[in-house]
């Protein structure tokens, strides 16, 4: 059975993309090998993660597949974690273009 990804137009994609919560597109991403490797690159060009919130709890379970949404697109992070440090690294790595951070825990 063909992928939705060979199915569908890019901006079809984009545009059902567009429509998940963060939580959402990550889930998709477990889907299957070809997912994780896929959705990222629709979300660089939606709106969904130009703003990032990171709890410990989504920090820790998806951390693999957050990091693999990460880019320039992201604009606003708030961290609430006490793996600031590992996070900001991780940011930094993945050129993401914050414009504001807000942190609740010191590094």
């Amino acid at each position: 059975m063909p992928d939705f990804t060979t199915i569908f137009p890019a901006e079809t994609i984009t545009e059902i993309i567009s429509c998940l919560e963060q939580k959402d597109c990550v889930e998709c991403m477990s889907v299957c090998h070809q997912w994780y490797n896929i959705i990222p690159n629709y979300i660089h060009s939606t709106e969904v993660w130009r703003k990032l919130t990171i709890a410990p709890d989504s920090w820790n379970k998806t951390n693999n597949a957050m990091i693999q949404c990460l880019g320039p697109h992201v604009k606003k992070v708030s961290i609430y974690s006490q793996d600031s440090c590992t996070i900001l690294e991780q940011l930094d790595k993945h050129h993401c273009g914050i414009k504001s951070l807000g942190n609740s825990f010191i590094c």
